[in-house]
């Protein structure tokens, strides 16, 4: 899941970044699964919402 990045989240559709988050609570527990998808978010999101 380390290869998960920005352009990866947002291209995805509702249900891959369902998918995506499930990786990364798999892999890395929910506590780091929930800080690199804040992390996510910031580099997808929170530049187009200001």
């Amino acid at each position: 899941m380390d290869d998960v990045d920005a352009a990866d989240v947002r291209a995805a559709d509702e249900a891959d970044r369902s998918r995506i988050w499930t990786d990364l609570v798999t892999e890395f527990g929910r506590d780091e699964a929930s800080r690199r998808w804040l992390a996510i978010f910031a580099a997808t999101d929170a530049p187009r919402t200001g």
